[in-house]
């Protein structure tokens, strides 16, 4: 890691750059006084806010949370979103504790809370706090904190620092960027920045401007007391103190107890995933698990002009770049669509009819349901159902459906069984007949070697390719409407939806990208915005290309964009 103990005069001229700090700069504050309000060097040539990760065009924060509370809230609302940052090594209930704490007290304050946001510091921050204990990949960070707020109808995890940005930062352009990023794509909202009384410096970050909630931790010495009224100074009004709580469990948990091997004080929501990080099981499965590909190009780039081999091309390179990232984790295998056409084929029964939930696979009918996932965020799992971009309401769907035939229900993979639960369930109290499910995957699966591997997940090929017709993560844009993203980063969480290594993600994403801009250049040059699924074509109108810009010149800025943020 780069030195982080520059000289005192570089220290105070980049504080000069920080509004936030500027005031205490400016004042003649020293180094020493600087870094015990939380100020950093970032070591970036001049600020990182003319740094190009800087731009809130881009995706990279989920915004759904705080949009449904928007729309739920009076117009006339005092309305805040509150943000912690912290290396979150792991989040514990602590973190989340302190959170609520300052969602009352501001709405004691008469505060309408309309969202919450907690943001991993930057690998380069981390990986030396403690003297290295506390490392651990952002990605790997990233999941764990998207997970212990997985049940939370108001927190989300803002990912940017720790992913995008090229190197440690202060919270303060923290705390600006996310202002940017809300005023760009949802509204301006003011913004409270909460942290605890360990980190009491902080208040002087804000003395000239913010608004700042600091939720003391037991007692406060009588030095502590004279240094809190010093820094509030009359600015009570901003800089908000909340007591002390009784010492609960959540109040007294830290990072340094759970890595010591107290995993009680993780969210259980994420408890599973860092005990399999820091309690690998003693024994390697005696088969790799399979990671089934299946080689949809020949639905999804129908209507491009694109021959077999081409199609052919690109799911052989994905299947190669998947592989390389998986590791040992999983054994790449591609299942043909036309097997699967042929096992739906097959499966026909005389006396019921085929209702296909597949996009690639004709039924008697289609059932056009997809699951809505916030762009940017987790995306851990997803309960809402809306039909698929372009597709009638639900309720034309199912009304045209023949309430005195029995219906066998197709689609092409179980998982986890969420899918058939929602949809019988969708099915049944509109009375239509459901005659079961069949799974193709399981089919094609059945009397291979395969069957005898647990299968760690099923992904399309079409998802990865941007532009592809029904390719990509249904989405919901901060427009509210619908839209379809690929398969990589910033925009879609490779480690809940593709199961990927959370450390290989970044790399992964670079990849990926990169094959896309070299596809789309060799085989559909001349294909432009207008040519792509026109889901996919809302996503990028949205980020501002045009309806005549290529795909592959799409692809070229979203990859730059994505390298020049040093993706890890």
């Amino acid at each position: 890691m780069t030195e982080r103990h520059p000289r005192p005069d570089r220290f105070v001229a980049k504080a000069l750059l920080d509004p936030y700090y500027a005031p205490l700069a400016a004042a003649g504050a020293s180094h020493e006084t600087l870094r015990a309000a939380g100020f950093i060097d970032d070591l970036l040539d001049g600020s990182v806010r003319a740094h190009p990760c800087w731009s809130p065009a881009m995706l990279t924060t989920p915004l759904m949370k705080v949009r449904r509370a928007l729309a739920q809230s009076p117009e006339d609302a005092r309305k805040l979103v509150l943000l912690s940052t912290g290396s979150y090594s792991p989040m514990h209930e602590g973190h989340i504790a302190l959170m609520e704490r300052a969602r009352t007290h501001a709405q004691e304050l008469g505060y309408t809370v309309v969202g919450g946001y907690m943001s991993p510091s930057h690998d380069a921050y981390v990986s030396v706090k403690n003297g290295g204990t506390a490392a651990l990949h952002a990605e790997q960070r990233i999941a764990l904190a998207e997970e212990a707020v997985r049940h939370s109808d108001w927190l989300s995890i803002c990912p940017w620092e720790a992913r995008h940005a090229p190197e440690a930062l202060n919270f303060t352009d923290v705390l600006d960027r996310l202002a940017a990023y809300l005023a760009r794509h949802v509204d301006a909202i003011e913004l409270g920045y909460v942290f605890g009384s360990d980190n009491l410096g902080f208040l002087a970050a804000f003395a000239e401007r913010g608004l700042a909630f600091c939720g003391v931790r037991g007692e406060m010495t009588t030095e502590a007391l004279r240094e809190t009224h010093a820094l509030l100074g009359g600015r009570e009004h901003r800089l908000h103190m909340m007591p002390a709580t009784r010492a609960t469990r959540a109040e007294t948990a830290s990072s340094t107890k759970v890595r010591s091997g107290n995993l009680s004080l993780i969210p259980e929501a994420a408890r599973a995933r860092y005990r399999a990080l820091v309690q690998p099981p003693s024994q390697a499965p005696t088969m790799t698990p399979a990671y089934l590909v299946r080689r949809d190009l020949a639905h999804a780039t129908s209507n491009w002009g694109v021959d077999a081999a081409a199609q052919a091309e690109f799911e052989e390179s994905l299947m190669d770049v998947l592989a390389s990232s998986l590791g040992a984790a999983g054994v790449v295998h591609g299942i043909p669509l036309a097997a699967q056409i042929e096992l739906a084929t097959a499966a026909r029964e005389p006396e019921t009819s085929m209702l296909s939930l597949d996009a690639c696979v004709l039924g008697d009918a289609q059932l056009r349901v997809s699951r809505l996932f916030d762009v940017g965020g987790g995306q851990v799992f997803s309960s809402q159902r809306v039909p698929r971009p372009g597709a009638a309401a639900l309720a034309l769907q199912l009304a045209s459906l023949d309430r005195s035939r029995k219906w066998r229900v197709l689609d092409d993979d179980k998982a986890t069984g969420d899918t058939e639960h929602s949809v019988h369930a969708l099915l049944t109290a509109e009375g239509v007949q459901v005659a079961g499910f069949t799974y193709l995957n399981e089919a094609y699966l059945r009397g291979t070697e395969l069957a005898e591997r647990e299968v760690l997940d099923i992904v399309d090929a079409r998802d990865f390719l941007l532009g592809a017709r029904d390719g990509g993560l249904v989405i919901e844009l901060p427009t509210g409407e619908t839209a379809r993203a690929p398969y990589m980063l910033p925009f879609v969480n490779l480690v809940f939806r593709a199961k990927i290594p959370a450390e290989a993600c970044n790399r992964l994403s670079r990849q990926l990208w990169e094959l896309n801009v070299a596809w789309l250049e060799a085989y559909a040059p001349r294909l432009t915005v207008s040519d792509a699924d026109p889901a996919s074509g809302a996503l990028l109108t949205y980020l501002g290309f045009a309806s005549t810009t290529t795909l592959g010149d799409c692809c070229n800025a979203l990859s730059a964009w994505s390298g020049d943020l040093s993706l890890r």
